[in-house]
C-alpha cells in the first residue's frame, strides 16, 4: 500500500514535469519518460509516436503563454498506472490566438524501476 501511494505521488510529479517542459519547449526533459514504442492520439485524432511528440514539443509554431494540468488523478496497478487530468492551455499557433481545455489519459509502465509513458489520448472540450 505504501509503495502504491509513493508511485502515485511520483507520477503526479512527473505529470507536472510534462506541463513545465511543454511550456519551455524542452523535449529533452521528457525524452526519458517516454518509451520507444509510445503511441499517442492528440486532440485532432492524429496518431503520434515518440519522435513526433518530441518534435511537436520543440516546434516554435505553438507559442504557449500558459499551461497547467488540473485534477491529476493516478491509479496504480502494480507496474502499470493510468493518469487522467485536464490540461488548460493558452497561446498562439501560427500567429493565431488558441487555447482551451483538453482532458487526457496517459498510461504508464514501470520498467527497471522507472516510470515511462506508453500511451496517451487527448480530447478537446468545446468552447462555450
Amino acid at each position: 500500500m505504501e509503495q502504491r501511494a509513493s508511485d502515485e505521488q511520483q507520477l503526479v510529479r512527473i505529470e507536472g514535469a510534462f506541463a513545465e517542459a511543454a511550456l519551455r519547449h524542452d523535449a529533452g526533459a521528457l525524452e526519458a519518460y517516454i518509451t520507444e514504442d509510445f503511441v499517442g492520439v492528440d486532440v485532432n485524432g492524429q496518431r503520434m509516436d515518440k519522435a513526433q511528440v518530441l518534435a511537436r514539443m520543440q516546434s516554435q509554431e505553438m507559442e504557449i503563454t500558459s499551461l497547467r494540468h488540473e485534477d491529476i488523478r493516478v491509479r496504480v496497478f502494480g507496474d502499470c498506472a493510468v493518469a487522467t487530468a485536464r490540461t488548460v492551455v493558452a497561446g498562439r499557433y501560427k500567429g493565431q490566438e488558441t487555447g482551451g481545455e483538453f482532458p487526457y489519459m496517459r498510461v504508464w509502465v514501470k520498467r527497471q524501476g522507472r516510470w515511462q509513458a506508453v500511451a496517451t489520448q487527448s480530447s478537446a472540450i468545446p468552447k462555450r
